[in-house]
């Protein structure tokens, strides 16, 4: 790409967009640099907006894993107003739990099991096992809309694994301002 900025910025768009993939096969770090993404091995918060992605496990895969126990599961069900019979049977299902092999919680409501499902989000949020820091810049086009770069940051602050425009293209169906798909 031996042209200014504009011009180079200006022909991947039309690239992206077209579908054309001419510049596809520049490293994905090597375009970025072209394109003058702001420090693309080691992204820095001036530049570029971070956002933290939590993976959190279902209720059944949490309890398999150890990452609740059945008296988690208890404590928090009773925060709820129960009546006295599903509390019963709350209870019982709840406490069967530990002498299960298998642990299947099709005994919950929708409503218990979203109580559940954000206590395992919250436990998910303060371990560094199930979070990933993700790192998004746009490069802004004439046309006023982006190409975006979005990064996975490793624990030393630094970004291997970047996507570029044409992989958020075929993932999100638009290679620009991917803020918004978080």
């Amino acid at each position: 790409m031996d042209l200014h900025l504009p011009e180079r910025i200006a022909a991947e768009e039309a690239d992206v967009l077209t579908k054309a993939d001419t510049f596809r096969l520049i490293t994905t770090h090597d375009l970025a640099e072209a394109l003058e993404v702001p420090n693309p091995w080691i992204p820095s918060s001036g530049f570029w907006t971070f956002a933290k992605s939590v993976e959190t496990p279902s209720v059944e895969q949490a309890l398999a894993d150890g990452l609740l126990s059945a008296e988690e599961v208890g404590e928090t069900l009773d925060r709820r107003e129960l009546s006295d019979e599903r509390f019963e049977i709350l209870s019982r299902k709840v406490g069967e739990l530990d002498e299960r092999r298998r642990k299947t919680t099709r005994f919950l409501t929708p409503d218990e099991r979203a109580l559940l499902d954000n206590e395992i989000f919250g436990k998910c949020a303060e371990s560094e096992g199930h979070c990933t820091v993700l790192a998004d810049y746009t490069v802004k086009t004439a046309t006023g809309d982006g190409l975006s770069f979005e990064g996975v940051i490793e624990d030393d602050g630094s970004c291997i694994d970047l996507s570029t425009p044409y992989d958020l293209r075929d993932q999100y169906g638009h290679p620009g301002e991917i803020v918004d798909h978080w």
